[in-house]
């Protein structure tokens, strides 16, 4: 089935699919209470998969020096989501401010 849709692809677009995503590093950041710095698309769409492994490793091992004893699960996703939305905007408006466009909704 895959290499049915790679050859459609390549039949009218000229290109092969292929992973456009890299994982970023998060839990230098996010150990932190730091947002992560997004540099491009690639990293932007990287950040879901590799943010849900860092949840669920901290849900598992509980090490990042943020979480405490009383912490339930639901604040830790709860932080978590909030690092990675604050990633994802700082990244918007950075894209935005390059592009000269600050008002776009």
């Amino acid at each position: 089935m895959v290499s049915l849709l790679q050859d459609v692809c390549f039949n009218r677009t000229g290109k092969r699919l292929k992973i456009e995503f890299r994982k970023p590093s998060l839990a230098e950041f996010f150990d932190d209470a730091l947002t992560f710095r997004i540099s491009d698309e690639s990293e932007l769409f990287g950040i879901f998969p590799e943010s849900w492994a860092y949840l669920h490793t901290q849900l598992k091992f509980r090490s990042a020096p943020w979480i405490t004893p009383e912490m339930s699960a639901s604040q830790i996703e709860n932080i978590v989501n909030g690092l990675v939305e604050k990633s994802i905007r700082n990244y918007e408006i950075r894209e935005r401010w390059k592009n000269d466009d600050p008002d776009e909704d």
